[in-house]
């Protein structure tokens, strides 16, 4: 199974900090894309939508300190739903699009150059210091025998 997106937008807001009880730094802001297409009567119509961006760990203290209102960012993640029910019994659902990787195309700042800027401007949570090492594929594969076949290996043309 695989959960990945892809989004090429811009920040709606300026992100917003708050931290966990575990103190936790969590960073959301929400982003725009927007789709182009021409109607049956050949008018050019828009649509935005609406993401919910949330950072966790270096990835947040980096999108505090980069991502701005206006900002043009690529951001790599994963979709994430969640409900809950208020006081009044209303049920309420949430999509969020968990951020793995921003890479900042341009920012408000630097008048909305084109491309991305520098390497200091690719952050994800993949490039952040931590204290214990992340498992990689290694440490999920064994030695594994790949049966031979009794196909002919010549190619019949």
């Amino acid at each position: 199974m695989y959960n990945k997106v892809t989004l090429i937008g811009r920040a709606g807001i300026d992100p917003e900090v708050r931290y966990t009880q575990n103190q936790s730094k969590v960073v959301k802001f929400r982003m725009a894309t927007s789709r182009y297409w021409n109607d049956n009567s050949g008018v050019r119509q828009e649509k935005t939508e609406w993401h919910n961006i949330v950072c966790w760990g270096y990835l947040a203290d980096r999108a505090e300190k980069m991502v701005t209102k206006g900002s043009l960012i690529m951001v790599e993640g994963a979709i994430e739903y969640s409900n809950w029910q208020d006081s009044d019994g209303t049920k309420h659902y949430r999509t969020d699009i968990r951020a793995l990787t921003i890479l900042m195309l341009s920012s408000k700042r630097s008048g909305g150059s084109s491309g991305p800027q520098t390497d200091a401007n690719d952050f994800s949570s993949e490039s952040m210091p931590t204290s214990r090492q992340e498992p990689t594929s290694a440490d999920f594969v064994d030695d594994i025998e790949v049966p031979k076949s009794d196909l002919d290996d010549d190619i019949p043309f």
